[in-house]
């Protein structure tokens, strides 16, 4: 029998919906293809972190053979339990990428992909990151794994045009508000003052991908401007952000594409099956499979990609 006081009913509902979202996260993490032979591993990590670590707690942990500090709630606490959260794409990137080229990571959080591209690979990284909580633990990292003189972080935001806006935390998904709420006032400038071209660019903007692509006119153009990996956000005004993203980037004869770390071959998407949250877009896709397959292998966690 249970009783219920002043809020009885809705504390059972939220501990309900508590339940059905854990139950959720752990049916994706266990599918994960990187945790396939550690599934106690994992659900002891993922138990393991949410019970030990509070809320907003700081939290470090390795990632291959690199330091990762992490603020919990805020993004890249995945890559715990999973060992690689994005898969497809982080594999993607130590594939493609060499010690001569430029990566730019726009939305770098606190620079999961920046420190893996530039210790793994030795490429120069170019990372924007707004926030500046998570600015501060990207150069944290930065430090902690001696990659200064690889990775260039800079504490700004990309847009169409350059000038102030706001934006507010919001845990993984913090990002640009419009509300006019509380937030924190943030300097934008056009992704083409930065740099000239990267041969591999991230973006993950949370539905600023838009005003992030028009500001890069320019790098988008110069044809060393290879490959991009577009990660949206599955929400309301997603479905629309995500036609704007392919109208833009197919103009420019850029493809859509999933990566298979397996075999390293690049799969052509359908422009009407376009996946979210992540989206692989390449321009000139012989050079691409050139490049992935050519590239040494990698040892994650045991096995070499």
């Amino acid at each position: 029998m249970i009783l219920y006081g002043k809020n009885g009913r809705g504390d059972e509902t939220m501990m309900k919906n508590n339940v059905k979202k854990i139950i959720k996260n752990l049916q994706w993490i266990l599918n994960h293809r990187l945790v396939q032979g550690n599934k106690l591993r994992t659900i002891f990590r993922y138990f393991w972190f949410h019970l030990t670590i509070k809320k907003d707690g700081i939290f470090t942990y390795k990632i291959l053979n690199q330091k990762l500090t992490i603020r919990k709630g805020h993004g890249s606490q995945t890559n715990y339990y999973t060992y690689f959260e994005d898969y497809n794409e982080m594999m993607f990137s130590l594939h493609y990428l060499n010690e001569s080229e430029r990566f730019l990571d726009v939305g770098a959080n606190v620079g999961v992909y920046s420190i893996l591209v530039a210790s793994q690979k030795r490429s120069e990284v170019i990372a924007i990151e707004p926030m500046k909580k998570n600015y501060d633990l990207l150069v944290r990292n930065i430090k902690i794994n001696n990659l200064s003189e690889k990775v260039i972080p800079i504490n700004i935001g990309l847009g169409d045009c350059d000038g102030d806006l706001k934006f507010k935390y919001n845990g993984a998904l913090s990002g640009y508000s419009n509300d006019g709420g509380i937030g924190e006032v943030v300097k934008v400038k056009k992704m083409e003052r930065i740099i000239d071209f990267a041969h591999l660019i991230k973006v993950d903007v949370e539905g600023f991908e838009i005003k992030v692509l028009n500001g890069g006119e320019k790098v988008l153009n110069d044809q060393r401007t290879n490959a991009l990996i577009i990660e949206m956000v599955s929400f309301e005004e997603g479905e629309k952000i995500k036609n704007d993203v392919l109208k833009i980037l197919t103009n420019k004869k850029f493809s859509p594409y999933k990566y298979h770390p397996i075999d390293r071959s690049l799969e052509n998407l359908a422009l009407d099956n376009i996946s979210l949250p992540n989206t692989l877009f390449i321009r000139d896709i012989n050079l691409a499979r050139k490049k992935v397959k050519a590239a040494p292998k990698i040892n994650v966690f045991g096995t070499d990609f």
